[in-house]
């Protein structure tokens, strides 16, 4: 039942090297060309339209990732932990393989404050092969403009 969880703990390494905890534009857009190319790109926001804005513009090859997705909310605690095996199942839907790195990005003005609640929660269910895009998706377009 937990298999893909367990599974996540492989670290993936390309060009003999490891991938950084926190990678720049330029890093993610070379690990993108590389061929074969197990990398997952992942967006989460808590903005407005979350989904309408990533559908407008994202990352290549990038999925939307909903933080709320497989989450309960109680009184307490409006943004729980997800469920296990629903959040298993998701990144399947998603087409994360259990041996992909995730590459985790959001579109806040610093580019960093949705993606760390997902990095917790990935961080929780034991996924250790994760990385952050530095500055998120502004800093993504403004490099390219």
């Amino acid at each position: 039942m937990n298999y893909f969880i367990l599974r996540f703990r492989k670290i993936y390494v390309t060009s003999s090297k490891t991938i950084p905890s926190v990678i720049s534009r330029q890093e993610l857009k070379s690990l993108l060309q590389a061929l074969p190319c197990e990398i997952s790109v992942l967006e989460t926001d808590f903005g407005k339209q979350p989904e309408t804005d990533f559908q407008a513009a994202h990352i290549p090859k990038a999925q939307y990732f909903d933080q709320l997705e497989c989450t309960t909310p109680t009184d307490f605690i409006p943004r729980g932990l997800p469920d296990v095996q629903c959040f298993e199942e998701y990144l399947t839907r998603l087409g994360v393989s259990n041996t992909a790195h995730i590459v985790l990005y959001d579109r806040s003005p610093t580019g960093f404050l949705a993606f760390s609640r997902a990095w917790l929660v990935f961080q929780t269910r034991d996924v250790k092969n994760l990385s952050i895009l530095n500055g998120g998706f502004h800093k993504w377009t403004k490099d390219i403009n």
